[in-house]
């Protein structure tokens, strides 16, 4: 994928009509994009065409969607190398090639459909490309190649996808820019996606998961701390039970005795959360950059640490919820006396 700086949904029926008039569905779009520069929008959909194929790494065949089209390599979220110029130069996951122990510079094998030199019929070649540069291809099930420009009408591609979805404008004109855009056309003929939406509509599924997640995560760890506090409470007032005692018959009130001990907890939870955030920056961001990468197939994952939530609003929850916990949890201390003690 490129740059999306926007989303365009055609609905099928208006598609299929653009299709008809243009005569393929990469006509299509160049319509839209005709009728985007006719208007003086500047704007424009580069697309993608691909085929799938197969890439023989090590005598092995690995299924991949191999890519073509009218889109600007460079656009490409490249993590090391150079975008492929020539046409036997390739761009391939970052993740595929780390799996696969493919290098930069590697030679591959690519069996594909290829156009005949009257560009009508076909035959299945083998031709060998050079790996330049390794991108990072979110959650795609194929890993994703992509040839240069000069690769253009040489495979026969069956499928296309959206490429790139760009406002060329100054970023105050963009919302003017993407009015204009959906007044062209209803809502029943092309829905238009603003920036701002734009990553929940495309990563809308893996978000879902995280929050998920997180849901279960936080119930598991009230559970937790709830019952931890209630069993430590419940310990240190048995253990210390003649010494609260003893306390009380000095003239010392409950109050007194409930205050030291819901100290002591505060304390054991502001070393709890310091420790906890020591390894969540160290072991916790590596295991959860670990499931995303698996998840996503991505190599580059970063997991960014919010300080309000993380120094402040987190500790303070737990805080609350362990005065919440506590307090009823210190009642037993009520039914204490010297006498008890002494009786037992």
């Amino acid at each position: 994928m490129g740059r999306v700086e926007f989303a365009i949904e055609p609905s099928d029926e208006y598609l299929t009509k653009l299709c008809q008039k243009a005569g393929s569905l990469e006509g299509a779009y160049k319509l839209i994009n005709d009728n985007f520069a006719a208007n003086e929008i500047p704007a424009h959909v580069e697309f993608k065409m691909y085929s799938i194929s197969n890439m023989i790494v090590d005598g092995k065949s690995n299924v991949v969607a191999l890519y073509s089209g009218y889109y600007t390599v460079d656009d490409l979220v490249i993590t090391k190398g150079h975008a492929p110029k020539l046409y036997n130069e390739i761009a391939i996951p970052a993740y595929f090639a780390k799996n696969q122990g493919i290098e930069l510079g590697d030679t591959v094998s690519i069996r594909f459909k290829k156009y005949d030199d009257n560009h009508i019929t076909s035959s299945e070649v083998t031709e060998d490309f050079i790996v330049t540069c390794y991108l990072e291809a979110l959650g795609s099930t194929a890993p994703q190649i992509f040839t240069s420009n000069e690769f253009n009408g040489v495979q026969v591609a069956e499928n296309m996808e959206m490429f790139s979805r760009v406002i060329d404008c100054n970023p105050h004109e963009y919302d003017y820019y993407f009015e204009r855009m959906q007044s062209l056309y209803s809502e029943d003929e092309i829905k238009f996606i603003h920036k701002d939406d734009v990553v929940e509509e495309y990563l809308g599924e893996y978000v879902s998961v995280f929050d998920l997640l997180i849901v279960i995560l936080s119930i598991v760890t009230a559970a937790v701390l709830i019952s931890l506090t209630v069993l430590y409470e419940n310990i240190f007032i048995e253990e210390e039970a003649s010494d609260i005692a003893l306390l009380k018959s000095m003239g010392f009130s409950s109050l007194t005795a409930k205050l030291w001990h819901y100290l002591r907890i505060l304390i054991l939870v502001a070393v709890s959360i310091l420790l906890a955030n020591i390894f969540t920056g160290v072991v916790g961001g590596y295991v959860l950059t670990e499931i995303a990468s698996s998840i996503m197939r991505v190599t580059e994952f970063t997991v960014v640490v919010n300080p309000v939530s993380n120094f402040i609003l987190i500790p303070a929850a737990v805080l609350a919820l362990v005065t919440v916990v506590t307090i009823p949890a210190l009642a037993p201390m009520n039914q204490i006396q010297i006498w008890r003690v002494k009786n037992e």
